[in-house]
């Protein structure tokens, strides 16, 4: 995959989670919205059914307490406590004495001269007897004012029947009922309002719009419908649907720039050597290295490689990334390992078949490669292990100096790797007492144009020569290259002009079949 690509692929991914989580969080909010409407108007019907079971309790109470009144009729005693009554209630505005159809005195009239008396079928009977007129116009008021008259026994109160309108906020619609046995009985408000089915929560939370709630007396049989009325709903919906719009989009946004940055470290270089290390994915392949005389493999050198389901990553990408972490000894072990078991499988190597293995410096540094002696389990490879040390970083003092002294006394070789690239001078190469030098490739690509480069390969010959260390070239591609290291006296030599690099498959099956 190009780098392109990815990056466009990474965009079209965060861009997909953006619109996801922004269409998820329009729907949350707006249900979020209608829940919140839901809670609002349930607050409401209940506050409202309190004070509907506060006035019937009170009615109930001062009815109870007339009735059992033994006073001579519309007397001043009797009119004294009518009044006292009256006094202590908070909705009721008059009280009246009758008997039958008449009535003979009011708390805010006294006696009547004459009685009235007038009959008319009231609007409501409840199941414990209360009889109730609505739209009654007050004859002692001149009917200037319009009440509620509920009726007991021998009396009967006056109620404010504008009171349920001054309970319920501007803005709702509204019906109070009566349930008399399976009879719903409409009392006050809307009409036929309570008769809509009240909604699940989902449908609020789905739709977010305004739905009734219902809510009854557990004492009484009134209960009370409540929805918002189309004009209200109208201006919250308007206010609510931008605040949602906004809101998600600002989600979404700030998810797409959290979403880019996440994808963009799953798919780096960082995060994909971490998971192969932790995962322990990486795998061997294996470049055998030849004499020059004979072409014979001599060893081989392992390699490691990765290839996860995003591709492949080179070597040059994923050895920074290891060296520059602290898992440069886990991962080293770990391809020894695999290395190591993976050789046993081949028949027939001689005593002498060698295997490279490239280490970190820093390892050599930390005491880490000691690991090779007390821990490991190389002492199972029954040939010659040569550790590769690249010049890239000097070695920091003589105790790591140690640490190659002791391998060396285990029967494991020191092989200086890319030689020449890094801190080469006599006394560096002297103080790690190497077994081989290898020359960087860089040199062998450059023989053939005559560069001065390449003319330094006569001297590294030399130097070898005069320490008494073998020699290895790298990146050999042809047999001209092949022919001139061996003639000036390199005896070892890897490349493309003798084998890639292997499988564990494909070196097997080459070497047993040779």
């Amino acid at each position: 995959m190009t780098a392109r690509i990815r990056k466009i692929s990474l965009y079209f991914k965060a861009s997909l989670v953006a619109i996801f989580i922004t269409t998820l969080s329009y729907f949350s909010i707006q249900g979020a919205v209608g829940f919140y409407l839901w809670q609002e108007q349930d607050k409401d019907v209940r506050r409202i059914m309190t004070t509907v079971s506060e006035v019937h309790n009170e009615v109930i109470d001062v009815l109870e307490k007339l009735n059992q009144l033994e006073l001579k009729t519309c007397s001043d005693a009797h009119n004294l406590m009518m009044r006292k009554l009256l006094f202590t209630s908070n909705f009721i505005k008059d009280i009246g004495y009758l008997e039958g159809n008449t009535l003979f005195c009011t708390t805010g009239k006294g006696r009547l001269t004459p009685p009235f008396t007038g009959g008319r079928t009231p609007s409501l009977v409840t199941n414990e007897g209360l009889k109730f007129w609505r739209h009654i116009k007050l004859i002692i008021l001149d009917n200037s004012y319009v009440s509620l008259v509920i009726r007991k026994g021998n009396y009967n109160l006056v109620l404010h029947e504008d009171a349920m309108h001054q309970l319920i906020e501007d803005g709702y619609d509204w019906e109070l009922v009566y349930q008399k046995h399976q009879e719903v009985i409409h009392f006050a408000g809307e009409e036929e309002l309570y008769s809509i089915p009240e909604p699940t929560l989902w449908d609020f939370l789905s739709s977010g719009d305004s739905h009734i709630v219902k809510r009854c007396d557990d004492q009484n049989a009134f209960c009370l419908g409540v929805k918002l009325n189309p004009e209200r709903m109208e201006d919250e919906s308007a206010v609510l649907g931008l605040f949602t719009v906004a809101t998600s989009l600002l989600v979404g946004l700030f998810t797409y720039i959290i979403c880019l940055k996440a994808l963009r470290y799953l798919y780096s270089n960082h995060h994909r050597v971490y998971k192969a290390i932790s995962d322990d994915s990486f795998h061997c392949v294996y470049q055998p290295i030849v004499d020059l005389k004979t072409e014979k493999i001599i060893g081989v050198e392992m390699l490691a490689r990765l290839n996860d389901r995003r591709g492949k990553i080179t070597p040059d990408e994923f050895i920074p990334v290891i060296a520059q972490s602290d898992h440069t000894w886990s991962f080293t072990k770990n391809m020894l390992k695999k290395a190591v078991s993976e050789l046993r499988q081949v028949e027939n190597l001689p005593a002498d078949f060698k295997l490279n293995v490239n280490i970190f410096p820093s390892d050599i540094n930390k005491k880490s490669i000691l690991d090779l002696i007390t821990k490991g389990k190389v002492s199972e490879f029954d040939r010659v292990l040569v550790l590769e040390v690249t010049e890239s970083e000097e070695l920091e003092d003589s105790s790591s100096l140690n640490q190659l002294r002791v391998l060396r006394e285990e029967g494991i070789q020191i092989a200086i790797d890319d030689f020449g690239t890094g801190y080469s001078n006599l006394h560096q190469l002297r103080k790690m007492n190497a077994h081989i030098l290898k020359i960087d490739r860089s040199f062998i690509q450059e023989m053939e144009d005559a560069s001065i480069r390449s003319s330094l390969i006569e001297h590294i010959v030399a130097i070898a020569k005069q320490e008494g260390l073998f020699l290895v070239a790298e990146g050999i591609e042809n047999s001209i290259q092949h022919n001139i290291l061996r003639d000036m006296g390199v005896e070892y030599g890897q490349g493309w002009a003798f084998y890639r690099e292997m499988t564990l498959d494909e070196f097997k099956t080459m070497w047993e079949s040779s």
